[in-house]
């Protein structure tokens, strides 16, 4: 599968309220394409060197592969300033640990706790059917979404997720049997 790349002229660079998160990757930010806001993760990839271009294109390729309601779409590649980020889906209602530091006094409901647990619990059991695994799942990887008024997680952040060959068993499998 190709992954599309997209170029910086498509790019609108919003100036105000743009900075979604930061981390030891770079920046996360709040852009426009195609019409619709979107997120860039704006990585310290050098584009000219070609083993780290190479190793982030290998990533995006598995990342392609991904389509499922509870994992945040990617959507390309973006080359800016001689850099490679990441644009994938925007989340507007920011992170699980965002929500949950904004909520610590106000109790979240039963019904709340259980989406939030069902949502990361399908997004996992997709990447495992894909023979994919999240080696840095935390609440500030998984992403908020309202669908109908209501808070729906996504799992996120793909550049530390352990991915094997998609056409090999998973070893990493384990099946549970009582009986």
């Amino acid at each position: 599968m190709d992954v599309q790349v997209i170029p910086q002229n498509d790019i609108e660079f919003l100036k105000q309220d743009n900075i979604l998160g930061s981390g030891g990757f770079g920046v996360v930010v709040k852009v426009k394409y195609d019409g619709d806001i979107v997120a860039l993760k704006r990585t310290k990839f050098n584009a000219t060197v070609a083993n780290q271009n190479a190793k982030l294109r290998q990533e995006a390729e598995k990342m392609s592969r991904l389509n499922h309601p509870r994992i945040v779409r990617f959507h390309g590649l973006a080359v800016c300033d001689g850099l490679v980020h990441i644009m994938m889906e925007y989340m507007e209602a920011g992170s699980l640990h965002q929500y949950l530091h904004e909520h610590a006094s106000d109790p979240i409901s039963c019904d709340q706790m259980w989406m939030f647990a069902s949502d990361i619990a399908m997004g996992i059991k997709y990447l495992h059917s894909k023979n994919a695994f999240h080696q840095d799942l935390k609440a500030a990887n998984v992403l908020l979404t309202i669908v109908d008024g209501v808070p729906r997680a996504k799992l996120s952040d793909f550049g530390l997720t352990g991915m094997l060959n998609f056409s090999e068993p998973n070893p990493c499998r384990l099946d549970l049997h009582f009986d």
